[in-house]
Order: C-alpha cells, then structure tokens, then sequence
C-alpha cells in the first residue's frame, strides 16, 4: 500500500464523536500509525509552511508548553540532528528517537530536510498532517459554559504571551495550599512539601471534567505518590486522600462556573433517570371512574390515583438522558441494566445477554455519565462545525477528536476557523437550550421521592397556610401542592461512604485510573451517597421505615447557575487555544 490512496469511513459514536471504521492502521492509531499516514494531495508549503512544520516537530519532540518562538529556535538548533535523522535514521545519532513522539517525529525529520534541500522551501510539495491541539479541551468547554475567568485563562482561552499549562497551575495552588498546612503543623502536608509537580495532578485534572469520582482520582494520585521514593510507603494511602481533596478544591476554584454547571448537569440526569411517563404512574378519567363503580368499597373511602407504588419504581424507571446537539443530533445515553442469562457447560461458564428486551436504566450511571458525554458532544459539535468550514474554505482536514491537522500552509487559516467556529457555538444559549429541551421532554413526568416525614409535614403545612392544623400525609401517593426542588431539600441524607471499605482490584483499578470507561467502572465507585443506599438495596425496619414517606412528584429542572463574566469572543485573540 506504499504510496497508494487509502480512505477511511468513519462512524458516529452515540454522542457524536467520528471514529474511523478501520480498526488496525489509522490515524486514531499510535504514534507508529501516525507516523506512516500522509495526504493524499501535496500543496506547497507557501510563505508560513515551514514555520508550521518547525513548530510541529518541536511539538512532537514535547516542546508544546514553550511559545511558538521558542519552539522554533529549538527546531532551529537542531537542524544537523534533524538532518542526521533524516539521511541515517537506523545508523545515526538516533536523535528523533528521543522524542516524546519518535515515529511521528521522524517523519517530520524527513518533511523539513526535503524542505530546506529543496531550491525554494515555499514551493515544496508537503503531505504531512500538521496538528493544533486544544488545551485540556473538556475544560476549554466548562470555561466558556460557565464564563469562568480564570478558568478560561489557564486553559488558552484568554490572549496570552506564551501558552499556559493547567496542570502546572493546578499544582503551584495545590503546593500553596500544602505550604500553608505545613506551617500549621499538619503531618501530610509537612511530608508532601516541595513534592507536588504537574505530573502528580495531572491525569486528576484532565479526568475531573470528564466525572472522575473521588475515588478514582485518589487512585490516581496514589499512583503518582508511589514513583516518589521519599515518601514512607505506609503513608502513601492517607496522603493521596489529602492531596485528592486538594485537587478538587483548587480546581473548584478556579472552575466555579463550571462546577455549577456540572452539577446541574448530574441532578438533572439524577432525576430524569428516577423519572416515569405520567400514563404509567396515575390513573386517568377512565381508570378512576370505573374504580369509583366498585362495590363494596365506603364511599367516603379515599382511593388512590396511583397505579404504581413510589416506593417500588423500579421495573418501571426505562426513561434516559437525552438531548440534542447544536447541529441538531439526538444523543440518547445506552447505560442500562440487561438481563445477564449464565449458561454452565463442561469447559465453562458463558454469560449471555439480549439488548431488544426492554430493560430499567441503570440511574448511576445515567447520571455520571452525562456531564462527560454533553462535553463530549459539544466538542464533537465543534470538530463537525470546524469540518465543515475548512471544506467549504478548500483546506484538507482530519481529527482525533480535539486535535485538528491540515496542511502546513493551511494552519493560519484552520486556527481561524477554529476559534471562529468555537464562537459561534458558545454565543449559542447552550443550556438554556438543553434546559428548555428538557422542560419539554419530560413534560409531565413523574418522579419517586423518599423524604422524612416530620420534615414533610411542616412543608405541607406551610405550602397549604395552615397552623395548627392536621395534615393529610398521602404515603404511596402524587404530591402535587410541593415541587421537586422543595422536596429534595428533605430527602435522608445517608452518612458518607467510606471509600477504604472498597478495595479494588488490579482491573477494576484500570477503568478508574487510566480510562473511565462507565460500562466497566462498578456502580459503587460512581454512586453518591443517596444511589449508594439505593443500590445497596438496605432494608430498614417497620419502625424506622414510618420516619419516612414515599411519594410521586413532578419532574422540575431548576434554574441555571449564574454565568462568569468571561466573553468567550476574546477567543479570537488567544493564538495558543488550539496550539
């Protein structure tokens, strides 16, 4: 296949993200894969091509924090090592294979000495993808949703000099924060002082936008702990819990915005995964007409509009997320609880399962998974707009998700269409949208609350203007006087779970640690408190069971967090967004 024309169709995962259909040599693939693929069509690298291609290469070779300046000048000195790489890679000084990405970064070695040989650089012929990368791009999103001002700045939304490192910045907060425990006397911290760098926080930072739990990042962060040789080994647990909740602190911080959002995003996929179509759950005119027929039922006897009790919702709870992009694509969540059917035979054991039967959600998940996936079809949204726009503009584009490639005389005009298309998508009243969505979606839907009765009883009594006065408490009813949010005020809260009582092994560690795939993480390590006791299916006795009552209530969404101050036109102005 040297030299030969190869395509390569692609596909749209359920939030919108393109993966292409070849599952072996792509670009998708490793650094090898990379390495190997070049356009089809050659365009000449014109009067910025070269300059492009330095850069690239000094981004290859992990200069990608530098300024483009400065990346430059060390492709510049260079250039005889470049040369060298070129002429003899398998005999010479074997400088490329220093890289951070060799295959890749030797390609680009043979790319800028054909270049330079050539009579006139600017007529080279080049085929070579060069790349710009977003910076932490999931939080690039929660910046511009939450307007977030020092957010947007550490993640290149805002013009800078030189580009700035998240996880450099996430770590001097942490270090701060140490410091200053350390000069209280605090233990950990005395021990963790002068020993947090970016490469300590860093898989933590870029996990937490995409809903890493706690457990998860102090996993992470025990990692990290562990390739420290000074710190005691006996001390590593205890410490990665103190660092994790440091992290998220700082990150809370400088993210503020964005974490409103974020929760926003997790009550609304809490609840709408906890929902039921109305016809399901109350009786209509008819039903309730031909109960009222029945003998032998008081007529002064109460009966019930509800056909499903709230404290038994289960079998009955199928409704997913599901919303619609900017470019008009529904995203539906699949994560559901099939039935497993175990068939024994003499070698084994085989576990079978069939999608077409209709089956519960599995609410956890649900609502972990959402805030990840709606950022993830945001940045689908953006790589599609940005497709778009370089075809209709004549330029060559590929993708690997938030890192765009063209020609290297083509990457000034990709950069503006970049930021161009990141605008127009963030003046979009995104989550009004999504809220508005939702509000019309689930319209009617009713949703299980467990609340405590005492609680309930002055809510009820206030929302009806009564003193002094008995109220009628519906147990296994609708309450349609009190709203959602009213209501999930007085829901039990459970004393926190204690995250040392679940040990995991080395592949559950896997899907926490190094990716979050949510089918493969166990339940119990993404539930909050509240779906913890759920799934845990804990029985409580008749006598403590009364403190509590079970109830149908609307499904409401509440109103949005207030939005950062952070104009997200500037975008146009930062030459490190995409770099």
């Amino acid at each position: 296949y040297l030299n030969e024309s190869m395509y390569f169709p692609h596909s749209l995962d359920f939030r919108g993200r393109a993966y292409p259909i070849p599952a072996h040599l792509n670009h998708l693939g490793d650094d090898l894969c990379r390495g190997l693929l070049m356009f089809k069509d050659a365009k000449p690298l014109g009067k910025v091509g070269l300059k492009w291609l330095k850069i690239h290469l000094a981004n290859l070779a992990g200069l990608d924090k530098a300024s483009f300046e400065e990346r430059i000048n060390y492709t510049n000195e260079h250039i005889e090592d470049i040369m060298d790489s070129a002429d003899r890679p398998l005999t010479g000084k074997l400088w490329w294979q220093l890289a951070e990405d060799p295959w890749q970064c030797l390609s680009a070695c043979f790319e800028i000495t054909e270049a330079i040989r050539s009579k006139n650089p600017e007529n080279y012929e080049s085929r070579i993808p060069v790349h710009q990368d977003g910076t932490c791009n999931g939080l690039q999103h929660y910046a511009a949703l939450g307007g977030d001002l020092i957010g947007a700045t550490q993640v290149n939304l805002a013009p800078s000099e030189s580009p700035s490192d998240i996880y450099s910045g996430v770590a001097e907060r942490v270090q701060q924060e140490v410091d200053k425990d350390a000069e209280k006397g605090n233990e950990n911290a005395i021990l963790l002082k002068g020993k947090i760098n970016r490469k300590v926080v860093k898989q933590t930072v870029m996990t937490n936008v995409y809903g890493v739990t706690f457990i998860g990042a102090r996993l992470q962060i025990e990692a990290r702990l562990k390739e420290i040789e000074e710190i005691p080994e006996d001390k590593i647990r205890e410490l990665s819990v103190y660092l994790t909740t440091l992290v998220f602190s700082c990150l809370g911080e400088m993210f503020n915005g964005a974490r409103a959002i974020q929760n926003w995003l997790n009550d609304s996929a809490k609840w709408i995964s906890r929902s039921v179509p109305p016809e399901l759950v109350l009786k209509s005119p008819e039903e309730i007409e031909e109960d009222n027929k029945n003998e032998g039922i008081p007529k002064n006897f109460k009966k019930s509009i509800v056909k499903i009790p709230p404290s038994q919702p289960e079998h009955n709870q199928m409704t997913a997320v599901v919303w619609t992009t900017p470019l008009d694509l529904p995203i539906v969540q699949p994560y559901r609880k099939v039935p497993r059917k175990s068939i024994k035979t003499g070698l084994q054991i085989i576990s079978l399962t069939d999608s077409g039967v209709p089956s519960p959600v599995n609410r956890v998940k649900q609502r972990a998974a959402f805030p990840p996936n709606f950022i993830h079809s945001l940045d689908a949204t953006h790589m599609l707009m940005t497709a778009l726009m370089c075809k209709e503009k004549g330029l060559t584009f590929a993708s690997v998700h938030d890192s765009y490639w063209t020609h290297a005389c083509d990457v000034e005009v990709m950069n503006e269409v970049i930021r161009e298309q990141f605008i127009k998508l963030h003046e979009q009243p995104i989550m009004e949208n999504l809220r508005n969505e939702f509000l019309e979606r689930y319209k009617g839907y009713k949703v299980p609350v467990k609340v405590q009765r005492s609680e309930f009883e002055k809510l009820k009594l206030k929302s009806e203007m009564k003193d002094n006065a008995e109220v009628e408490i519906a147990d296994n009813g609708y309450e349609d006087t009190l709203s959602l949010s009213e209501l999930s005020k007085i829901v039990p809260k459970p004393p926190p779970k204690d995250d040392s009582l679940y040990e995991l092994d080395g592949t559950e560690t896997h899907y926490l640690v190094d990716n979050l795939d949510f089918d493969k993480i166990p339940d119990e390590y993404l539930a909050d408190e509240y779906e913890y006791e759920e799934e845990k299916g804990f029985k409580k006795s008749k006598a403590k069971r009364s403190r509590y009552v079970y109830v149908w209530a609307d499904l409401d969404f509440p109103e949005l967090p207030k939005r950062g101050e952070f104009d997200v036109s500037r975008v146009k102005e930062s030459k490190y967004f995409f770099n």
